[in-house]
Parts: structure tokens; C-alpha cells; sequence
């Protein structure tokens, strides 16, 4: 996930009001020159903004190959935060994930889980699934 990428993803999702699952599919890191964003990437999802979508419909969440990075994080932190009825979230691990990056994912996932109560964390890697 790229800095560049998250004025879309809020146009997105205020754009959709009526928003029940969200998934984002995570590209491998392409190397080509990048323009800053216009905005401070650090702070861009602690604003207090929220979107209908969060407050009435958005139950659902789709991470494919969550690697946990510090935007996908900054992200997810948003929608938990946000996301007033959010019962899931499915983190789907990169192909190959060795041991070491797949028991960091995890312990992100479970203290994911613990700044919301109400949903559950699901952590997919092949053909296995770990409920956190």
C-alpha cells in the first residue's frame, strides 16, 4: 500500500454509502518513481472523519497479502475505529510467507483484536485458517 493510494480509497468508501464488504488486494512493491502525496502520510487516517458506510453498513474487511506494513496498519486502525459495525476481517498472508513474517502477522492480528471487541480476525495462509 502506497501514500498515493489513500485520497482514493477515502473517495471510495465515501463514495459508496451503502458498503457492506471492502477488499483491498495488495500489489508487490513495483519500483517506479513516486510523487509525494500533497499530505502528511503519517497522520492522513488519524483525522476524525468518518463515512456513512462506517456508521451503517461496512461489516466485512479483505486484506489480500497483508503484510502488515505500517499503511496497511495505519489503514485498519482507521476502519476499526470508524467502522461501527464491523463483525470481519480476513488477512490473507503473501504466497511463500516464511514462519518468522507469518508469527508477526499474527501477533498484529491479535492486537488488532483486541482494540475491537466486537469482530473477529481471521489470518489465511494457502489452504489453512487461523481464527487470532
Amino acid at each position: 500500500m502506497y501514500p498515493d493510494e489513500f485520497v482514493g480509497i477515502r473517495l471510495l468508501i465515501n463514495s459508496s454509502p451503502d458498503l457492506e464488504t471492502l477488499s483491498f488486494h495488495m500489489v508487490p512493491h513495483r519500483s517506479h518513481d513516486m510523487v509525494a502525496p500533497l499530505f502528511d502520510q503519517d497522520t492522513y487516517w488519524s483525522y476524525d472523519i468518518t463515512h456513512k458506510c462506517l456508521n451503517k453498513t461496512l461489516k466485512f474487511l479483505e486484506f489480500w497479502n497483508f503484510s502488515g506494513d505500517k499503511f496497511q496498519l495505519r489503514l485498519l486502525k482507521y476502519l476499526f475505529r470508524y467502522g461501527c459495525v464491523l463483525e470481519r476481517v480476513d488477512l490473507y498472508l503473501p504466497s511463500g510467507v516464511d514462519e518468522t513474517d507469518r508469527l508477526i502477522v499474527q501477533i498484529v492480528g491479535k492486537r488488532l483484536e483486541i482494540m475491537s471487541k466486537r469482530l473477529r480476525i481471521y489470518l489465511h495462509d494457502g489452504c489453512n485458517v487461523s481464527d487470532t
